[in-house]
């Protein structure tokens, strides 16, 4: 049992990891209102899946209760609000439902504060092999409820519009549709074991495979510059892999001292070092993205300024085969090609005539 509880945990935070990571990558991509929903929306998996991680092997029941009610469920209520915002700027139908959006936010809103109040979950310890897992309460079934209807309502906005729609956006919608029912489908099993349904949540150790779900979506069909994706990915990787690890690293190595000296307030430094050390991502992140970029379209700057120049020099050449000959000498020098060519447009032939 101590095995497969391990890799649970294990997977919880791979899960999470992945999910920030992509969810940056996106909106990364662009900084436009829907990528901004779906980062939001995996800033909330990582808040569920880290959250889940940690209750099921909390050593207390206090300490299980804060990851329960201040992580787990924060990200857990949240999701489905922002992933059906997200599916509803997606479709470019967002303006016709602000009622809706707005409306599930009020009810996103109310659910926290039950959430916070104890009236929507509590800690179990009988949930084997979880030392602590949710135990419903009050409020948790219409939770349930509400959870698998804005899910289930945004999966079928996104086939319904694939129905109707051609070309690249049909090709999005399809992967878009792929990636989060294996997200949301592997998420759902983890409502097994508090409704006492004796099947273990297999489905958490699917949810990374949205992931290169997606991947192949931006190298296939070119959603995004891939050499762009992967500089920025590299970059936040080395940035936030440390900001995410050394908390943990703290609360590993130093878990037993900090127990002696704060008891069951112990978490409190690895949470306090996360939230100093996450404070600085964004400056670094920031820094080391520009100076990367700057190295990567170097030789694309090049090219331009090469055009710029010629332009400039057009401006003085009156005779056609002579500029045409400073074009293709110029070009041919900077871009490193062996053979450079130029075709006019002949108003007699109405034709392109090859000239140099």
């Amino acid at each position: 049992m101590t095995d497969l509880l391990n890799s649970f945990v294990f997977v919880c935070f791979f899960n999470a990891f992945i999910s920030i990571i992509f969810g940056a990558l996106v909106y990364l991509k662009g900084k436009g209102k829907t990528n901004l929903l779906w980062f939001l929306m995996t800033i909330n998996v990582l808040l569920w899946s880290l959250g889940l991680g940690l209750l099921v092997n909390s050593q207390s029941k206090i300490e299980a209760t804060f990851y329960l009610r201040y992580i787990h469920y924060i990200g857990g209520v949240l999701i489905p609000v922002f992933f059906l915002h997200f599916v509803f700027s997606f479709l470019n139908i967002e303006k016709k439902h602000k009622r809706i959006i707005y409306g599930n936010y009020v009810i996103a809103a109310i659910f926290l504060v039950i959430n916070f109040c104890g009236e929507l979950a509590i800690v179990s310890p009988s949930k084997i092999p979880f030392k602590f897992y949710t135990e419903l309460n009050t409020f948790y079934p219409l939770y349930t409820l509400w959870f698998f209807m804005c899910v289930f309502y945004a999966h079928l906005l996104l086939i319904g519009k694939y129905k109707h729609s051609k070309g690249l956006k049909k090709e999005q919608i399809k992967y878009q549709f792929l990636a989060t029912i294996i997200g949301f489908g592997g998420g759902i099993t983890t409502f097994f074991p508090v409704y006492d349904i004796s099947i273990f949540p297999w489905g958490m150790y699917f949810i990374f495979l949205h992931t290169p779900i997606m991947a192949y979506a931006i190298i296939k069909h070119r959603l995004m510059n891939i050499k762009v994706v992967i500089t920025r990915g590299t970059i936040f990787s080395l940035v936030y892999i440390p900001i995410l690890g050394i908390p943990f690293g703290v609360a590993f190595v130093w878990e037993n001292m900090l127990k002696g000296s704060l008891g069951e307030r112990w978490w409190f430094v690895p949470v306090l070092t996360a939230v100093l050390i996450a404070s600085l991502g964004p400056a670094v992140y920031s820094k080391l993205k520009e100076k990367a970029e700057w190295a990567l379209f170097n030789q694309q700057k090049k090219y331009q300024q090469t055009l710029v120049d010629i332009g400039n020099q057009m401006v003085f050449a009156k005779d056609t085969d002579k500029l045409l000959s400073l074009i293709t000498k110029t070009v041919s020098e900077s871009v490193g090609v062996g053979f450079t060519s130029i075709f006019l447009w002949d108003k007699e032939k109405k034709s392109y005539i090859l000239r140099k």
